[in-house]
C-alpha cells in the first residue's frame, strides 16, 4: 500500500523542496503558493521523475477522469511552469512529449518527512468586537460548560433566539476568549440555507477542513484521520496524495453512515486528548439531516472526547419547517444531554448600557433611552443599527446634542433601516451587495467578480472597506481556488442584512445572478468540481435552469452515497426527478435519469434491504432508460444495478445475459472499471448457476482488477464491499471444486476484511457464506453459531428484510442437531420472509435443505416433494448450484422405496451434472451413493471410485471423501 500522507518523503529538486505530507512547496525555504490540484500534479510527476507519464495516467491518477478534459491538465501544467519559472521550449523541470504526456526531467532527491507539533486553531482575523451587553449570565454558563470538558465528554450547548438577537456575537466573544487562553482549539462550520438539504455533513466537513488547514495541525491531524477516520479523510481528497487517494477509496468502499459516526467520535477522542476543541456550528436550523444525526450520536455517546459542540439556531424556524433537529433537541433536553441558552431581547437597562458603551451616557436621557427601546423593540441588532444610523446623521449634521428627536427619522423596522442605509451606498456597491446576497451567507470575492463581470481587485477593495468599518460584511480569510487564484472569503455580518438585500435585488436579477453564479463556480472550480457540486445545483435550480439543476443534483446524490448518507442521497435524487418531470424535452437527460434511479436503488437497498420494493422499483425504472442510451459512464452503475436486482430476484438467465453484455461493452470501450464490474457480475452469477470453474476464472479476474488503483469502481455501486464479496463467492466456487482448504482461507480473508471495514451488510454476507461452508462440511454446530452471529448483527442494524435466508439456514442447522420440528418451522418462516421481501435467489437450496431434513426424519414423501420442487425451480430460474445434490436426495428417496433402477438413473444424472459443473465434492458424493446401490458390480464400483478419488488432491478430506476411500478399500479387499 502507498504510504499514508505523514510517511511521504520530502522531495527536493533545484532550489525547490516539495513536502507532499504537508501540502507545501518551498523555494529556498520560502513558501510558494500552489492550488491543490497543481500540487497533486507536481507530486505525481516528481514521484515518477525521469519517465514519461501519459495524459491518461495523469488524469486517472489525479482526477480519476471526473469532470476533467485534457485542456484542464494543460492549464495546470502551464501554471506549474509559471510557478517554477520553467520554459516549455527549454524545460528544466517539466518536458512535454507531444500528444502523449509529460516527463519530469530534473534530478529529484528524497528525504524523511517533516513533522510539526500540534497547535491550536485561531478564528480568522477580524477587528476586536466591543464588550457584550446583557449577556454576562450566558457567557458564564458557556464558561462552566467549557470548564467541564476536563471530564472528557462531548458537551452540547445550543444558543437559541430570533434573528438579530446576538447569538453570533455571544459565540464570537466566547470562542475568542477560549482560543486566547491557549487551552482550546476552535473550528467553525456554517450551515447554509439552500445547500443543507443536498450536501451531507456540510458544516462538519467545513470545520474539519479548517482544522486540517491550520499550519501546525495539518500533518498530525491528517495522519490521525488516515488511521482512525478514513471515511472522513476520503471526503477531503486534497489533503492526501494522488497515489493514496485511490487506496483510501478502496479501503472505505461499502461503508455506512454508522461507520462514519463511529470514526468521527474516535477521531475526536484522540485528537482532543491533549487539547480540548470548541466546535461551532452556526445556523443549525439550516443543517442537513446527516449533521443532525452526528450531533445526536456525539451527545449520547460515552467516550473521551473533550469537545464543546456549540450551535446557534432559531427555534421558530425548526417548528415551522418540521426540521429533524426539532425532535433531537427535545430528546436531548429531556435526557439532560444538552444545555440550551435562550437569549432575550434587550431590557431598557441593557439598551442604556449599550448606549453608554457606544456614545457615553451623558448624551442620552432616561426618556430618550426609553424611546429607543420602544422604537427597536429591544432587538440588539436593531438597537446597534439605529445607533449607527444616528451617529451617521450626527456626522452629516456636524453633531447634534440631542438624539431623541432624530429617532423619528429612523424607520421603525430593521428592514426599513437597512434599506435606508443601503440607499446611501454608491450604485455599484448596491449592485455588488445584492449579488452577494444571492451568492449565499458566505462567498468568495473572485467568483462574485466573475459573476458580475467586474474587476476582482476593485470589488475586494470595496468589501474590505465595509468589513473594516464593521458594516454589512466581515472577512473570513483567504482561500486558494482550484484555478490557482487566491480569493478572499466574506460573510454577511448578519443573516438579516442578507435577507434584506436579497429582497431588494428583485426576482429578475436574482434569477439571472443564480445562473451566472453557477457558471462562475464551474469555471473557477473546473479542476475540482466536487466541493461545489451542491452549491452549483442549487444555484441552477433557483435560476430555473432545470436541465443543469438535474445534472448537478445527480452528481450531488452520488456524492451523498460516497459520504454513506443513503437517506440524503435518495432525497436528493427524488428532488432531481421532480424537477425532471417539469422538463418537456427530457431525452437529452436519459443518462442522468438513469443515474438518479440507480442512486435511489442503491440508497434504498442500504436503507430498506436488497430486495425491498423501493430498491427493485428504482432499478426496474432504469431498464427502459437503457434502451438507446449512448455509451456514457452512466451505463456502468446502471447495468450493474439492473444486474444485481435481477440476480436477487432469482432470474439467473437474465442475470447472466446482463453480465455478459457488461463485459462486451467493456471490451468495446476498453474500460477496465467496466471489465471489473462485468467479471464480478458474471463470476457471481456463475456460482449460482453452478458453473464453478468458469466462475472461479471470472472472480479471480475481478479480484485482480479490484487490486489495481485505476480499476476500482465508485463504492456507491455496491451494497457489499466488493473485495469481501468476491472472496466469499470464490470460497464457494473452490469448495465445490474440491479445494476446501483454499476455500477456508478465502472465507477467512473475506471475514477479516469485512470485520476490519466495519460494514454491516458486508459482514452479514461473509457470515452467510461462512455458515454455508460449515453446513457443507456437516459442521452444523458451527453453522448455527455463525448464523446466530449474523442474526444478532441484522437485529442491531434493523435489517429484518435480510433475515429470511438466515432463518431457514438456522432452521436446517437446528434440525440437523436434533430439533427437527423447531427447525422445520423456522425453515418455513425464513422462506416466507425471504419471498415476502423479493429475495428469491438461493431458494433451490432451501428445497435442498428441506429435503435433507425430511429424509433424515424418515418423512419420505415430504423429502421427495421438496427435492422435485427444488429441481423444477432450478430449471425455471437457472440456479443450478445445488442441482446435483437435489438429484442425489431424489435418488436416496427412490432407494428407500426400493426403486433401485430409478435411483441409479438419478445418481448418474447427479454425477453428470457435477462433472459439467466441475463440482468434485458433489461428484464424489453422488458416486458414493451410486456404488452403495444393490446390484452394482464391485469391480465397476471400485474402478469408478478410484477414478474420481484420484482427482481429490486437497489435504483436507471431507466426510464423503473419507467414506468413499473406506468403501474403495472394502471393495478392493
Amino acid at each position: 500500500m502507498t504510504p499514508s500522507a505523514d510517511e511521504s518523503p520530502v522531495l527536493s529538486f533545484g532550489p525547490y523542496t516539495l513536502d507532499p505530507a504537508n501540502a507545501r512547496l518551498a523555494r529556498n525555504g520560502a513558501p510558494v503558493e500552489l492550488a491543490p490540484k497543481d500540487l497533486d500534479v507536481l507530486v505525481f510527476l516528481t514521484r515518477r521523475a525521469g519517465r514519461l507519464v501519459s495524459k491518461d495516467e495523469l488524469l486517472d491518477g489525479v482526477w480519476q477522469h471526473r469532470f476533467v478534459s485534457e485542456s484542464v491538465l494543460k492549464t495546470v501544467v502551464s501554471r506549474l511552469r509559471g510557478v517554477l519559472g520553467d520554459d516549455a521550449r527549454r524545460p528544466r523541470y517539466i518536458e512535454t512529449a507531444s500528444r502523449r504526456g509529460y516527463r519530469f526531467i530534473a534530478d529529484v532527491a528524497a528525504s524523511g518527512p517533516t513533522t510539526v507539533p500540534l497547535a491550536g486553531v485561531r478564528p480568522a482575523a477580524s477587528p476586536p468586537a466591543p464588550p457584550l451587553v446583557g449577556r454576562d449570565a450566558a457567557l458564564a454558563q458557556l464558561q462552566r460548560e467549557f470548564d467541564g470538558l476536563v471530564a472528557g465528554k462531548v458537551r452540547v450547548v445550543l444558543v437559541g433566539g430570533e434573528a438579530g438577537i446576538g447569538k453570533s456575537s455571544l459565540i464570537e466573544h466566547f470562542v475568542q476568549a477560549a482560543a486566547a487562553s491557549t487551552r482550546a482549539r476552535v473550528a467553525f462550520g456554517q450551515c447554509v440555507e439552500h445547500s443543507g438539504p443536498v450536501e451531507p455533513y456540510l458544516p462538519v466537513l467545513e470545520a474539519l477542513g479548517e482544522l486540517c488547514r491550520a499550519p501546525a495541525d495539518s500533518a498530525p491531524l491528517i495522519s490521525l484521520m488516515r488511521q482512525v477516520a478514513p471515511t472522513w479523510l476520503v471526503q477531503m481528497p486534497w489533503h492526501v496524495t494522488a497515489d493514496d487517494r485511490v487506496h483510501l477509496q478502496q479501503e472505505v468502499a461499502g461503508s455506512t453512515q454508522d461507520r462514519m459516526l463511529r470514526e468521527f467520535a474516535v477521531l475526536l477522542d484522540q485528537a482532543t486528548a491533549a487539547q480540548p476543541l470548541v466546535l461551532v456550528i452556526e445556523d443549525l436550523h439550516w443543517s442537513d439531516h446527516a449533521t443532525v444525526q452526528l450531533i445526536g450520536y456525539l451527545a449520547r455517546r460515552r467516550g473521551n472526547a473533550r469537545v464543546l459542540l456549540l450551535g446557534s439556531l432559531r427555534p421558530a424556524d425548526l417548528i415551522v419547517d418540521e426540521h429533524p433537529l426539532k425532535r433531537l433537541r427535545q430528546e436531548l433536553r429531556q435526557q439532560r444531554l444538552c444545555v440550551e441558552i435562550a437569549l432575550e431581547l434587550f431590557s431598557e437597562a441593557d439598551a442604556a448600557a449599550y448606549l453608554t458603551q457606544r456614545v457615553g451616557a451623558a448624551a442620552w436621557s432616561e426618556s430618550a433611552v426609553r424611546a429607543l427601546h420602544e422604537h427597536t423593540g429591544g432587538l440588539p441588532l436593531f438597537v446597534a443599527a439605529v445607533v449607527d444610523e444616528l451617529n451617521a446623521q450626527d456626522a452629516a449634521a456636524d453633531g447634534m446634542p440631542s438624539r431623541r428627536p432624530q429617532l423619528q427619522q429612523v424607520p421603525r423596522s430593521i428592514f426599513g433601516l437597512i434599506e435606508q442605509q443601503w440607499a446611501r451606498l454608491p450604485s455599484a456597491m448596491q449592485r455588488w451587495l445584492e449579488a452577494a446576497s444571492v451568492a449565499g451567507v458566505e462567498f468568495e470575492h473572485v467568483t462574485l467578480a466573475d459573476t458580475l463581470g467586474v474587476d476582482p481587485h476593485a470589488l475586494q477593495t470595496g468589501f474590505d472597506a465595509l468589513a473594516r468599518s464593521r458594516r454589512w460584511l466581515l472577512t473570513i480569510g483567504p482561500v486558494a481556488l482550484a484555478d490557482g487564484r487566491v480569493a478572499v472569503r466574506y460573510a454577511f455580518r448578519h443573516a438579516v442584512y442578507r435577507n434584506v438585500l436579497h429582497e431588494l435585488a428583485g426576482e429578475a436579477h436574482r434569477l439571472q445572478w443564480h445562473r451566472q453564479f453557477a457558471s462562475a463556480l464551474l469555471r473557477t472550480h473546473a479542476a475540482e468540481i466536487e466541493p461545489v457540486t451542491a452549491e452549483v445545483a442549487v444555484h441552477f435550480e433557483k435560476g430555473q435552469d432545470l436541465p443543469n439543476a438535474v445534472r448537478y443534483l445527480a452528481v450531488a446524490a452520488d456524492l451523498a452515497l460516497r459520504r454513506f448518507a443513503a437517506a440524503e442521497a435518495a432525497a436528493i435524487a427524488q428532488r432531481a426527478l421532480a424537477l425532471l418531470d417539469r422538463i418537456t424535452d427530457r431525452h437529452a437527460l436519459r443518462d442522468t435519469e438513469a443515474a438518479l434511479q440507480v442512486a435511489i436503488g442503491v440508497a434504498m437497498a442500504e436503507l430498506r434491504g436488497l430486495g425491498s420494493d423501493e430498491s427493485m422499483q428504482a432499478f426496474d425504472r432504469t431498464r427502459p432508460l437503457m434502451e438507446g442510451l449512448r455509451d456514457t459512464a452512466a451505463r456502468v452503475p446502471a447495468m450493474h444495478g439492473i444486474w444485481w436486482a435481477t440476480l436477487v430476484r432469482g432470474d439467473m438467465h437474465s442475470a447472466r445475459e446482463l453480465a455478459t453484455r457488461t463485459l462486451a461493452l467493456a471490451d468495446k470501450r476498453s474500460d477496465d472499471r467496466l471489465r471489473f464490474a462485468g467479471n464480478a457480475a458474471l463470476g457471481i452469477t456463475l456460482v449460482h448457476t453452478g458453473e464453478m470453474a468458469s466462475a472461479q476464472r471470472h472472480l479471480l479476474l475481478a479480484l485482480e482488477h479490484h487490486g489495481r488503483d485505476h480499476a476500482s469502481l465508485p463504492p456507491a455501486m455496491f451494497s457489499f464491499e466488493p473485495g469481501s464479496q468476491l472472496l466469499s463467492y470464490l470460497a464457494m466456487s473452490l469448495w465445490a471444486q474440491g479445494q476446501p482448504s483454499d476455500a477456508r482461507r478465502r472465507i477467512d480473508a473475506a471475514l477479516a476484511r469485512a470485520h476490519g471495514l466495519g460494514h454491516p451488510m458486508t459482514r452479514i454476507f461473509a457470515l452467510h457464506i461462512a455458515a454455508m461452508l460449515c453446513a457443507f462440511a456437516d459442521d452444523h454446530a458451527g453453522a448455527r453459531d455463525t448464523i446466530e452471529q449474523a442474526l444478532r448483527l441484522i437485529d442491531e442494524q434493523r435489517l429484518e428484510r435480510a433475515s429470511g435466508s438466515f432463518r431457514w439456514m438456522l432452521g436446517g442447522a437446528l434440525a440437523a442437531l436434533g430439533e427437527v420440528e423447531v427447525g422445520l418451522e423456522m425453515m418455513q418462516e425464513g422462506r416466507r420472509l425471504q419471498v415476502q421481501h423479493g429475495l428469491r435467489y438461493g431458494l433451490p437450496r432451501w428445497h435442498l435443505n428441506c429435503a435433507s431434513v425430511c429424509l433424515a426424519a424418515d418423512r419420505i414423501d415430504a423429502a421427495m416433494d421438496a427435492a422435485n420442487e427444488g429441481i423444477a425451480l432450478a430449471l425455471q430460474t437457472g440456479e443450478h448450484a445445488g442441482s446435483s445434490e437435489l438429484q442425489q436426495l431424489r435418488a436416496a428417496v427412490l432407494k428407500r422405496r426400493e426403486r433401485f433402477d430409478e435411483a441409479a438413473a438419478a445418481y448418474l444424472q447427479a454425477i453428470t451434472l457435477a462433472r459439467q459443473q466441475h463440482a468434485l465434492c458433489a461428484e464424489i458424493s453422488a458416486r458414493l451413493g451410486w456404488c452403495r446401490l444393490p446390484g452394482i458390480a464391485q469391480t465397476h464400483a471400485a474402478a469408478e471410485l478410484d477414478a474420481v478419488l484420484a482427482r481429490w488432491t486437497d489435504p483436507l478430506a471431507l466426510a464423503p471423501v473419507q467414506e468413499a476411500r473406506a468403501l474403495l478399500a472394502t471393495l478392493r479387499s
